[in-house]
């Protein structure tokens, strides 16, 4: 019987705690999961309100430190943020546009404050928003874009 160089059996060895490695982070990083962000791509001026919903996978065992934030036009610096036990707050240029106390229709509590409700949208709110859910171990975003346009005069 021919026994392999002790090199060989050094690589599988170090290719078997590679692979294993690979599958542990595997399970770890698919944790969180943004399946579909629901922003309108137009929106009239003035209308009552509109939704813009950002719904998401987490695992229950994977959920500490669940922190759900909306940015607004690619700024470095939240519009809406909801920390998983604490209340919903906005930021900035949506801080007067959002209804704070608007749950998703859902029954995952790990997601009930995951949606904005903006109120009587303006021109000034036209542009990026970008969903980001993250817990300790994981993030996804997502980046939809939407528009508030004006009823042309004579109209």
């Amino acid at each position: 019987m021919v026994r392999p160089p002790v090199t060989t059996k050094l690589l599988l060895g170090l290719y078997s705690l590679f692979y294993s490695c690979t599958i542990a982070l595997d399970a770890v990083v698919d944790s969180v999961t943004i399946t579909d962000q629901r922003v309108p791509g137009a929106v009239l001026n003035g209308t009552e309100y509109v939704v813009l919903d950002c719904v998401y996978k987490v695992k229950p065992e994977e959920a500490q430190g669940l922190v759900i934030t909306w940015y607004f036009n690619n700024s470095p610096s939240p519009a809406y943020q909801w920390i998983q036990g604490q209340p919903p707050r906005a930021i900035g240029p949506l801080k007067n546009h959002i209804r704070l106390g608007y749950a998703a229709p859902t029954d995952d509590e790990l997601a009930t404050y995951r949606a904005l409700y903006i109120i009587r949208p303006t021109t000034g709110l036209t542009g990026n928003y970008k969903c980001v859910v993250s817990t300790y171990n994981d993030e996804d975003f997502m980046i939809k874009k939407m528009i508030v346009y004006g009823k042309p005069k004579g109209f």
